[in-house]
């Protein structure tokens, strides 16, 4: 293999036959997404699109307690737009992947982790994963592909119950949701996630590239319009007073 990871080892790589796991490696920061980041997973997408050895993907956070937790919020008083579009091209790098990708969430999946998974063609989620849209919370939506994405996957009235109130549900509820395909141990997830991944690696890669192409366009005719709206209103949400004062209150508790 020669996808390698050089960012002081933000995303490390474990390699399985011919599945390659992305592993988000800043569990003090509950992995939480920062520029470096989305722009080295963005690079390793890139190499890992034009390999021909890999055939499946896995996406995980490193620790116990953390999927991804979002955006990091400490850059927040400094993004500009292209920084929120930032993470858009990233979850459809991740959706238009010519191989399937598998969510393996192993804790919280909040804001654009949370958005990152549902651009995932499977989610598989730990018991303890907890799952939530806060934006609301600062004044803000999801900004990229959350308004887009959720209301295909689990339907328009859950997605407004999860977006609106901002609240986070357990593994269970959103099993029931459809919001992930399966939930399994904390301790199995990893090999249940690989079993699943070597399952789609006996399949043509042609194939799979041609389905999630067609299916894909079926789904999202106008979800690129979709996206752009979605980011217009992020941004003047952004330089509202009110976002202004609730993100500075945030960072105030935080200090």
């Amino acid at each position: 293999m020669t996808i390698m990871s050089e960012k002081n080892n933000l995303i490390l790589l474990e390699f399985e036959d011919s599945i390659t796991i992305i592993i988000i490696n800043r569990p003090q920061k509950l992995n939480a997404l920062n520029k470096a980041v989305k722009l080295e997973l963005i690079r390793i997408l890139d190499q890992i699109k034009e390999n021909n050895e890999i055939k499946a993907i896995i996406l995980t956070g490193a620790g116990k307690k953390s999927f991804i937790a979002g955006d990091d919020i400490g850059e927040f008083d400094d993004r500009k737009k292209e920084d929120f579009l930032l993470l858009q091209d990233l979850t459809l790098k991740i959706e238009n992947l010519n191989k399937p990708i598998i969510a393996s969430i192993n804790g919280f999946a909040l804001g654009g982790g949370a958005e990152i998974a549902l651009a995932c063609d499977f989610r598989i989620a730990s018991e303890n994963a907890r799952f939530g849209f806060p934006e609301i919370k600062l004044g803000l939506i999801p900004g990229s592909g959350g308004t887009q994405r959720l209301p295909r996957l689990i339907g328009i009235s859950r997605a407004k119950k999860l977006i609106l109130f901002g609240e986070m549900i357990d593994s269970k509820t959103a099993l029931n949701y459809g919001l992930v395909d399966e939930v399994v141990k904390y301790e199995e997830l990893k090999e249940i996630t690989i079993k699943l991944a070597k399952k789609l690696t006996n399949k043509s890669i042609l194939a799979i590239k041609s389905a999630k192409e067609s299916i894909n366009y079926a789904i999202n005719l106008n979800l690129e319009n979709g996206l752009k709206k979605e980011l217009d209103m992020v941004w003047e949400l952004k330089n509202s007073d009110e976002s202004k004062k609730r993100v500075h209150d945030f960072l105030s508790k935080k200090r």
